[in-house]
C-alpha cells in the first residue's frame, strides 16, 4: 500500500514555505513607512516544524503589527 499523500494546509497570511520545507514570515512594508522602518520587506525564518512555525508566526506578526 503506498504512503498517504501529504495534505496541503492553508497557511496564515504572511507565512510562506520554501521548496525545501522551511517556513518563513514575509510582509511588505507600506511605501509611506519605508523611511521610518528602513526596509521594503520584513522577512524571518520560522523553521521546519509546522506547529512551532505557527507559534513563531503569531509572535513575529504581533511584533510587526506594533512596528507598523
Amino acid at each position: 500500500m503506498p504512503p498517504k499523500a501529504k495534505q496541503r494546509q492553508a497557511l496564515p497570511q504572511h507565512m510562506t514555505v520554501s521548496k525545501t520545507g522551511v517556513f518563513g514570515y514575509r510582509r511588505r512594508v507600506p511605501p509611506e513607512l519605508r523611511d521610518t522602518v528602513g526596509v521594503r520587506e520584513i522577512k524571518k525564518s520560522l523553521g521546519r516544524d509546522y506547529v512551532k512555525a505557527l507559534q513563531k508566526h503569531a509572535a513575529v506578526n504581533a511584533e510587526v503589527e506594533k512596528m507598523l
